[in-house]
């Protein structure tokens, strides 16, 4: 029996991951299809596609779940600021509001 195309299948999915344009929808698209390879190592006894695959899967899932964590947090410290310990947020500036170089030199002394 032919297996060749769970390679080819394989193939296409890491490929058309690069067309999406959300980090997370990449991430996954790629685990999926680095599973793929996998299945597809196992069958053709390929201990390197195995191992190859299974980091490149780790990595991407791993990454995404990361990235949702940090997106989550962010969100509530902006929804309830008041659960966030104080000093912890500041609230960001430009540069322009800041004090001059030379003013931030003098401070030094």
């Amino acid at each position: 029996m032919k297996l060749e195309w769970i390679g080819w299948v394989a193939t296409a999915f890491f490929a058309s991951s690069y067309f999406f344009k959300q980090p997370d929808a990449l991430r996954k698209v790629q685990a999926g299809a680095a599973m793929l390879w996998v299945i597809y190592g196992l069958i053709i006894h390929a201990f390197p596609v195995v191992v190859a695959n299974l980091v490149v899967a780790s990595v991407a899932l791993y990454s995404s779940y990361a990235d949702g964590r940090r997106r989550t947090s962010l969100r509530l410290v902006r929804d309830k600021p008041e659960a966030c310990p104080t000093g912890a947020i500041e609230e960001p500036t430009l540069h322009s509001e800041s004090r001059a170089p030379q003013d931030r030199l003098q401070s030094w002394n």
